[in-house]
């Protein structure tokens, strides 16, 4: 068979396998068909299929498309197969949930149906301590498509399905959906559309688990799995000669390829050569972050592109990783290092080695994907992305990729070092590199340019002037904007149109939401923060929101934002708030948190969807509708972390609520969490240095809780303090009570410096009473109670006459020293905060 018949082939049985599950959804939503729901749903997927004939690529309707029988035969014929691609759909079917096809003879032939089957969360029964597995589910998923107030699992007794059936609408509006994609007269752009439709609209409905009354795998899941192991199968028997009954039911031979991508030096890449950036400061470090998610999506691409795979081969993508299941064949093994060379060649070229992708690989058989043995593929799978991040590059390969590093160099260009990054050589004059009308001062390179120009127009809806990368990705790759959507190229044929937001309008593309929140101007102005800026008489700031144009807030806008209006009066410190968070011991969750009896491939492309969900679509959503944090911004947010820049004032309050919103996530699961530093700069601070020092405070979140608790993190660090999260709240209930004291002017802000020399004498007592030994000189500091109350009594005044002043005192003076005592250095926490918005 020549490669083309199998490229037709691979893509045909992928589409039919991915579309084999919806008759699931058929089959509980068409009110219209009368038919028995326990029915051999195959008849149903085509059902769904004839439909919306006219809504589909005319290929699925043509019975001499593609290698083999016919699109529709195999829908109908995969749950009684008799030819080698149906048994390839029906074992695919089987295994991406873990089981075997032999096991379950007739399973698929009468499925009970009910209009009241509803997905159950993987997060709520995860136990590294298997404390959880056996309990009753308390939760499940709203039968909606995916947005930001739907991803959320809800108690069972206020979720109440009636006969009606949500199904029905949900199928309707599904169906109605399917003929508003774009580029069907391109099957595989197309296909990627139809597989984003999919995930929003099945990604919450359940699949079926023979021997299993309850399902915590989606139609969506399960669908994308079975796809992306079809299409190795048959491509690893196509290629091999081998596409008969024996070869296809030998669950022995190594058939599979599972490939790991990873991309190293990211948060170096991000955040290190800002130069002479000036205005374009928050544009860069946008279009870098944007930059490194394109790096990771394409890099994906490029493989599924040279091994002949369609887009579901690629089951997790996200944050800097993804995993593709391919073939496993001599040929597609040598293209692996063969991509993988092209790959980082370029990335040396551009980055000098700073920042590199990873390919890591293991070979797997059938056996190894079900759940009995699937623990110790995931351990390979981890183990061998390790083994290739620390193993050491060789240069050797890569001698060439910058042998003209030295004449690139222009002499008459000012400068001949690219004057943002100061890496590259300056490859264009400022008036080459105009973009959105603001110019450089100085000479820049291509690279530098291009993140200036993706950061500028991923916030605008309408197409720029010089809309092109002026340096391909990978060499092959080249970029639009158009209308808001991204449309990409390789060598010049189009192949992926991105909508970075659900418009709702169509035609419908598929949807990345890797674009993150950005704070924009728009009209109307607000009103609150005009004002503000009058009172402050910042010029530079007023022309910026004045503008008339829906721009991108600058960093200085956004610290200026912490500022407070007290009637005429404006008070608190301009600053930066910068957060970053994520997720405890996640590799450990994903490994050992699962009973192995119910690990497998669709749960695992499941959980990685489910938390980057969180991170992509509640994260963005939030900030976008909450008008408190609409000047938080995103720098990335995906995978299972995050990192945050916005008002100071804000983002302190803002953690704890993600925090909180986290815990309903994964259904008050007490064993996932997640641990978030909080660092507070000028707004002129260098980016580099504000990444470290939010990076240290992850790290001590992560790394000073109680010897106590077996999950040792699930912490926060704010000013430099870290606590569990159990204690924000009694924390900012201090904030307000001291608040409260300074608008009632019980206390002053001499008073509240006072006390921050009292909490360091406290800490000082803390460590003195834990040393073995105690000399007399450190006993000074346990003097800050007697100080305490001679503050207390020089410095509060109670003015008013229906308040006994000296049981105020005594209440003041016993609460401070209760709070002291039990917080001791952490009390600056509440302390610093009412200070900083006192200044």
């Amino acid at each position: 068979m020549d490669s083309e018949m199998i490229k037709s082939g691979t893509i045909k049985i992928a589409l039919a396998a991915f579309m084999a599950n919806l008759g699931l959804l058929a089959g509980r939503g068409d009110g219209d068909n009368g038919s028995s729901t326990a029915h051999n749903f195959g008849e149903w997927s085509v059902f769904l299929t004839k439909k919306n004939k006219e809504k589909f690529p005319g290929e699925l309707c043509m019975p001499e498309w593609g290698e083999g029988e016919s699109f529709i035969e195999l829908l109908s014929g995969f749950i009684n197969p008799v030819t080698p691609m149906r048994k390839i759909i029906n074992a695919s079917w089987f295994m991406a949930l873990g089981i075997k096809n032999s096991d379950f003879p007739d399973s698929l032939k009468t499925l009970g149906l009910s209009e009241k089957d509803r997905l159950f969360p993987i997060l709520e029964k995860i136990s590294l301590e298997d404390k959880r597995s056996d309990q009753g589910y308390e939760y499940c998923y709203p039968l909606k498509p995916v947005s930001k107030d739907h991803i959320f699992p809800v108690p069972i007794d206020d979720e109440t399905p009636d006969s009606s059936g949500n199904y029905e609408e949900l199928f309707s509006e599904f169906c109605s959906k399917i003929g508003e994609i774009g580029n069907k007269d391109n099957l595989h752009v197309w296909f990627e559309h139809f597989d984003s439709l999919v995930m929003r609209y099945v990604s919450q409905a359940p699949s079926v688990i023979p021997g299993r009354k309850r399902s915590d795998i989606s139609i969506y899941d399960h669908s994308k799995t079975t796809a992306a192991i079809a299409s190795a199968i048959y491509s690893f028997h196509a290629e091999d000669g081998s596409l008969d009954d024996d070869s296809i039911s030998d669950y022995d031979r190594k058939k599979f390829l599972i490939i790991s991508g990873d991309f190293y030096g990211i948060q170096n890449f991000i955040f290190t050569g800002y130069g002479e950036s000036g205005k374009f400061r928050s544009k860069i470090l946008r279009g870098r972050s944007f930059f490194v998610s394109l790096l990771s999506e394409l890099s994906a691409d490029m493989v599924c592109r040279e091994f002949g795979l369609p887009v579901t081969s690629t089951l997790i993508s996200a944050a800097g990783k993804f995993i593709i299941l391919a073939p496993n064949t001599e040929g597609r093994r040598a293209k692996l290092d063969e991509v993988e060379k092209k790959i980082n060649n370029w990335l040396i070229k551009i980055a000098y080695g700073e920042t590199l992708i990873g390919f890591s690989s293991v070979e797997a058989s059938c056996d190894d994907l079900l759940s009995a043995n699937f623990a110790d593929t995931l351990d390979r799978i981890e183990m061998a992305g390790q083994e290739k991040k620390y193993s050491c590059l060789n240069l050797g390969e890569y001698e060439q990729a910058n042998d003209d590093y030295l004449d690139r160099f222009k002499a008459d260009y000012d400068p001949p070092l690219c004057s943002v990054c100061h890496k590259r050589p300056s490859t264009h004059r400022p008036r080459d590199i105009a973009i959105g009308g603001v110019k450089l001062q100085k000479a820049a390179c291509a690279i530098c340019r291009d993140h200036i120009f993706l950061g500028t127009n991923l916030v605008k809806k309408a197409s720029p002037k010089d809309n092109r990368l002026f340096e391909k990705i990978f060499g092959r790759y080249q970029l639009e904007f158009k209308n808001g959507h991204i449309h990409i190229k390789c060598h010049d044929k189009l192949v992926k149109i991105w909508a970075l937001w659900d418009s709702g309008e169509a035609p419908i593309f598929t949807i990345k939401p890797i674009r993150g929140y950005v704070p924009v101007h728009t009209a109307p102005k607000d009103q609150e923060e005009l004002r503000l800026l009058e009172k402050l008489n910042h010029r530079e700031l007023q022309e910026e929101a004045g503008s008339g144009r829906e721009i991108p807030k600058t960093l200085n806008y956004i610290a200026c934002m912490s500022k407070n209006m007290e009637g005429d009066a404006v008070r608190g410190t301009e600053a930066l708030g910068v957060m970053k968070a994520d997720v405890d011991d996640l590799g450990m969750i994903m490994s050992c948190g699962i009973k192995d009896q119910e690990n497998n491939l669709s749960v695992m492309a499941a959980f990685s969807r489910q938390m980057n969900h969180y991170f992509t679509v509640f994260l963005p959503g939030c900030l976008e509708s909450e008008k408190a944090y609409q000047n938080i911004y995103t720098v990335f947010a995906g995978g299972d972390d995050m990192f945050l820049i916005g008002p100071w004032n804000k983002m302190i309050d803002f953690s704890y609520q993600l925090r909180n919103k986290f815990k309903q996530y994964v259904c008050e699961n007490p064993e996932i969490h997640f641990s978030s530093g909080i660092t507070v700069h000028k707004a002129g601070s260098s980016i580099d240095s504000i990444a470290i020092l939010a990076e240290e405070a992850l790290e001590k979140s992560k790394n000073e809780s109680s010897e106590k608790n077996r999950f040792t993190k699930n912490s926060f660090t704010i000013f430099s303090e870290t606590k569990k999260w159990a204690e924000f709240s009694d924390l900012m209930a201090i904030r307000d009570k001291l608040k409260e004291w300074v608008s009632r002017k019980y206390i002053d802000k001499a008073m509240l410096h006072r006390l921050n020399r009292l909490i360091e004498l406290a800490r000082e007592e803390f460590h003195t009473i834990n040393q073995k030994t105690i000399h007399i000189g450190d006993l000074k500091c346990t003097k800050w109670r007697f100080m305490l109350a001679y503050t207390i009594e020089r410095n509060i005044s109670i003015k008013d006459k229906n308040i006994d002043a000296d049981e105020k005192k005594k209440e003041i003076e016993q609460k401070i020293a209760g709070w002291i005592y039990k917080y001791a250095g952490s009390m600056k926490i509440p302390l610093w905060d009412v200070l900083y918005n006192l200044r």
